[in-house]
């Protein structure tokens, strides 16, 4: 007799709790969208992002009566990795084959990522929304859950401190469960030209002002 073992679930990190982890077998076969005729290559980025949707050594949110602390060099990557808004597959905001998702190599901090924000409606929501402050953090997926681990009791809370999980996927998304996380906009190179150092922190210059200068530097050649 042939025993069939469940497969795990998928676990994604924002800060609501699911009901429903999502589905680890999850094949989707659609066509591949042909660039508009007449696309360059540079029409097709407005920008770049750069973010840390890894984290070492802090607690997440709580999971359900649990935390989760993701212990240094235990993030594994899928060989196929994207970059998503908010866990949603129907919005890729770049992938590691493309280049457009680029993986950092991991650092005292947690593991960093850069994401050329593509030329499409959520991409460019995207883009405005991390401009303006709303949105401030990322999250990833586990492909294969905890694949190991060790439990810990601090305090009266039960930390589930993770040593060995599989990543296939990275989102920026409004409320991930590692508060820690970042996502923000790099400085486009005109940006880089006229900027002045000595005025960057004052009020011209605030960050969220970088930020929306860069959106209106790469955004002007696009009809909303």
């Amino acid at each position: 007799m042939k025993i069939i073992t469940p497969e795990k679930k998928r676990i994604r990190f924002f800060a609501k709790v699911a009901g429903a982890a999502g589905n680890a077998n999850r094949i989707t076969f659609k066509a591949a969208a042909a660039p508009p005729a007449g696309s360059t290559g540079e029409a097709l980025t407005i920008g770049t992002m750069t973010g840390y949707p890894i984290v070492w050594n802090v607690l997440s949110t709580d999971r359900g009566g649990y935390s989760v602390r993701l212990m240094p060099q235990s993030a594994c990557f899928n060989a196929a990795v994207a970059a998503l808004s908010d866990h949603d597959w129907s919005k890729v905001l770049g992938t590691n084959t493309a280049k457009t998702l680029r993986i950092g190599a991991p650092d005292e901090t947690g593991i960093p990522v850069e994401i050329d924000l593509p030329n499409t409606d959520y991409g460019r929501n995207t883009a405005v929304l991390v401009a303006r402050g709303d949105v401030k953090g990322m999250s990833f997926s586990m492909m294969n859950g905890f694949e190991q681990s060790f439990a810990s009791t601090e305090g009266n809370q039960r930390v589930l401190n993770v040593t060995k999980f599989t990543v296939d996927e990275v989102s920026v998304l409004v409320d991930p469960a590692f508060t820690q996380t970042s996502i923000d906009l790099l400085p486009s190179e005109e940006e880089d030209a006229t900027n002045d150092p000595d005025e960057a922190d004052g009020e011209g210059y605030s960050r969220v002002n970088q930020a929306l200068k860069l959106s209106r530097l790469k955004l002007d050649q696009l009809r909303w």
